[in-house]
């Protein structure tokens, strides 16, 4: 762990300089007179802002299955269309967080991950 001594009127104060890293999925809809507004907040938020957005083909399947107590889960398998070679990825959606009234976000957990080819069948064995 990297930490920073600083002084501060005679007295020594450490602040650690370890960031934690978290990854945010934005998921809606906006109007089509706001899309340029919000590309110009997300280019402040991203590191090759001095690039254009890069478009791509994906094809996504949604795999819901009933639990016993009557909740749903779904479970997301993406395919790029652009460069078949690349691996599926199967994404996780949570159910949403309660909790906190003041959030004006909902917030869920999401696990996403590379998957061999053979996913889609695999799932369809598993009941999905």
């Amino acid at each position: 762990m990297d930490s920073v001594s600083m002084g501060m009127g005679g007295m020594g104060r450490r602040v650690g300089a370890v960031v934690a890293q978290q990854e945010y999925l934005l998921q809606g809809s906006i109007l089509d007179d706001s899309c340029e507004q919000l590309l110009h907040k997300l280019r402040g938020f991203c590191d090759n802002c001095d690039s254009s957005p890069e478009t791509f083909q994906d094809h996504e399947m949604v795999f819901t299955i009933r639990a016993p107590n009557g909740s749903n889960t779904s479970l997301r398998v993406r395919k790029s269309m652009d460069v078949l070679q690349n691996p599926y990825h199967l994404r996780y959606l949570g159910q949403q967080e309660l909790g906190d009234k003041n959030r004006a976000t909902i917030v869920r957990n999401c696990i996403d991950c590379s998957t061999s080819s053979d996913c889609v069948s695999f799932l369809q064995e598993m009941g999905f």
